[in-house]
């Protein structure tokens, strides 16, 4: 990790600190949000956010123009994503535009609250054969981790940052759909929700900003996606009776999986990734010139990237159970 991206996660946890206690919850989602990025010196997620911050040392770090714009959204997605700014926030956020030389952008807590998670339609059907399900069960999870990697390892628009939580729903709704379990999008949004410990929270999105575009985001989104694929059909396998807790702690077990296969998928994710950045270029253009809307963008990047998604056969089979 470089030292700006580092700096910028610290003015972060200064944001954070403004208006009090940072909590469970939100500790185990931001440690969701940091798996598999190393913090300089050995520092730990607990040691960073029970830290002093000195504002201007670390703002004072953050010298190119990309860190300075990536530092400034990802602090007002931190202080604006809950829709209830607090004044010790507000004034953060305006000392930080000042100080990186930035225009105060109060618009961007607007557009974060009217984002609501929008997750394309469906086709996918319940399949009654165990092992056949399972198969499509592999490749849901694959195709899904497959394109997590690539919109994590993009630097992305804040208005494409529920792109990744909008794909995490779609994988476990469409692996509820196999096992012929229908709910609506806000279940499953609570259902991802439960499993990543909220992996919408604001810290967690506004990490997701600073440091989307690295190798190791892009496993860690991998990771992640898989696992969460993983625990969908646990779920379902144990006729809906284990817990949050539980579910939590097979999540965990399966990231280390993930993260094998993350290794072993570097084809298939930058296949993954060339299909996505071909339709990101053109949706890019179109905002660019006003003719697009930022919602209307993140919701044709999640449709466009998902209608094109392929894993190959043979990376899917990896994973696959014979003769079960």
């Amino acid at each position: 990790m470089n030292q700006e991206t580092f700096s910028g996660i610290k003015v972060l946890v200064a944001v954070a600190q403004a208006d009090g206690c940072i909590d469970g919850r939100e500790r185990v989602a931001i440690e969701n949000a940091l798996d598999g990025t190393e913090l300089p010196g050995g520092i730990t997620v607990e040691r960073l956010l029970s830290s002093s911050i000195d504002l201007n040392i670390e703002l004072s770090r953050i010298t190119t123009d990309d860190a300075r714009k990536r530092t400034y959204r990802a602090a007002c997605a931190l202080a604006y994503a809950d829709g209830e700014v607090s004044r010790e926030e507000g004034v953060m956020c305006a000392r930080i535009a000042a100080e990186l030389g930035l225009e105060l952008n109060e618009s961007i807590g607007a557009f974060l609250r009217s984002i609501d998670g929008y997750v394309p339609p469906s086709v996918v059907t319940k399949i009654d054969d165990a092992v056949e399900r399972a198969c499509s069960v592999q490749e849901e999870l694959a195709n899904g981790a497959a394109f997590s990697a690539a919109l994590a390892s993009t630097p992305l628009p804040i208005a494409a940052e529920p792109c990744l939580f909008a794909n995490d729903v779609r994988v476990a709704r469409n692996i509820g759909a196999l096992y012929g379990y229908e709910a609506t999008d806000a279940f499953w949004r609570t259902f991802v929700a439960n499993v990543l410990a909220d992996s919408r929270s604001r810290f967690a999105m506004s990490l997701r900003v600073l440091i989307s575009g690295s190798g190791n985001a892009a496993t860690a989104a991998f990771a992640s996606t898989f696992a969460l694929g993983k625990v969908t059909a646990l779920y379902f396998d144990e006729d809906e009776a284990i817990d949050p807790d539980a579910l939590r702690s097979a999540f965990a077990d399966a990231k280390v999986e993930g993260r094998l296969g993350a290794r072993m998928a570097v084809s298939e994710i930058e296949a993954a990734r060339a299909r996505f950045e071909d339709a990101k270029a053109s949706l890019d253009a179109k905002l660019e010139a006003g003719t697009l809307t930022e919602i209307a963008y993140a919701n044709e990047i999640v449709t466009s990237a998902w209608g094109a998604r392929s894993v190959h056969e043979a990376f899917v089979g990896r994973w696959r159970p014979v003769g079960r």
